[in-house]
């Protein structure tokens, strides 16, 4: 079990955990919005603003008569990207919380463990002084 005290002092330096959920958002709402894009005639009420946007955005690109076609394009890029930002992103959370619950896996957990052992700085207590001491301390800096 992990103790509480680790769990917060993990949670604390990483900013993994929050990137990955507002990735999330972000891929939910991309997605979201390429649905109300290519199949507006299910999901008008919610998403009409963002078909006249994108409407008046891509007319000034393209011809009135390929306004209607490249919507529905802008729509299909819209739902891909929402689909892979949404996987990044849950793929991310789950690793960090696999990490944080099962600290004996290896790979990427045993980097992240590293790293914030070297945030931390080292641990060291010394006795005596002299010339070979602060040769020796400067070494391991």
């Amino acid at each position: 079990m992990v103790k509480t005290f680790r769990l917060r002092r993990l949670l604390a330096k990483s900013g993994i955990l929050r990137s990955a959920i507002l990735a999330f958002i972000l891929g939910q709402l991309c997605l979201l919005t390429g649905m109300g894009l290519s199949y507006r005639v299910l999901i008008v009420p919610m998403l009409r603003w963002a078909a006249q946007v994108t409407r008046a955005g891509v007319g000034t690109f393209v011809p009135p008569e390929s306004v209607a076609i490249t919507a529905h394009f802008a729509g299909l890029f819209l739902m891909i990207a929402g689909i892979y930002l949404s996987f990044i992103a849950m793929r991310q959370a789950i690793n960090h919380m696999v990490g944080i619950l099962n600290p004996n896996t290896s790979g990427t957990l045993d980097l992240f463990l590293r790293r914030q052992q070297l945030l931390q700085g080292p641990r060291i207590a010394v006795l005596g002084g002299g010339t070979g001491l602060s040769t020796l301390l400067r070494g391991l800096k």
